[in-house]
């Protein structure tokens, strides 16, 4: 500690003793399983209802998975591990799904699949890469006139 005079500038150190009694211990450790095969996901994104279906599909680490409402069955809508999937749109029918994409090497991709057979592209939106933040409104647009 110090004491500062403010007018002199002149600085005195305060002498302090403490007398203390510490006690160390080991610190509280639990096991951590850093990879496990099988665990609950915490944050579940776009979840929506299939339309004309008593199913619910939701994406979760990258992949689109279906939940059947009636019996609380979980599978992945597709079984493709090249790139990740996101922002899931239904046509009003529900037959089709537009999402967008991506694989840090070959970008971004807008696709349409018949929800029926879940692993087939009907259509691949646009040729090109590109970056998107979601499913452009002019696909959805398309969607509905053409499919």
């Amino acid at each position: 500690f110090h004491r500062l005079d403010i007018k002199s500038k002149e600085v005195q150190e305060i002498p302090v003793t403490i007398n203390t009694t510490r006690k160390i211990v080991d610190a509280l450790r639990f096991p951590v399983d850093v990879s496990p095969n099988k665990f609950k996901i915490k944050m579940p994104r776009w979840m929506t209802k299939i339309p004309n279906a008593d199913k619910t599909l939701f994406q979760a680490l990258g992949h689109f998975y279906v939940k059947d409402n009636k019996t609380n069955t979980i599978r992945r809508l597709t079984q493709q591990q090249q790139h990740f999937e996101f922002y899931p749109s239904f046509s009003k029918d529900g037959r089709h799904l537009a999402y967008v994409t991506w694989n840090d090497q070959s970008l971004g991709q807008v696709r349409v699949l018949e929800t029926r057979q879940g692993i087939h592209p009907v259509h691949q939106a646009q040729q090109n890469p590109s970056l998107f933040i979601q499913v452009p409104i002019a696909i959805v647009t398309y969607m509905k006139h053409t499919i």
